[in-house]
């Protein structure tokens, strides 16, 4: 499990496939995550960088296919 919080910043690629992701108490992750599950809250934001699509990261059999914005 990987927990971020207490207003901390993250800045690139999270990739833990079968790990659950906290994200909470104003914690900023700027980048991506390739996780299991994810649970975000209290304040917390993620901002994906749509440049990550033009890299073909040898991330195994996971690759990003889309985005999808999901506003509050």
């Amino acid at each position: 499990e990987i927990e971020l919080s207490g207003g901390a910043s993250f800045i690139g690629c999270i990739y833990a496939p079968t790990s659950n992701v906290k994200n909470s108490g104003g914690c900023t992750i700027y980048g991506a995550i390739v996780c299991g599950k994810a649970v975000d809250s209290g304040g917390a934001a993620v901002h994906f960088d749509i440049d990550l699509l033009k890299i073909s990261p040898n991330f195994g059999t996971y690759k990003i296919t889309h985005w999808q914005e999901i506003k509050s």
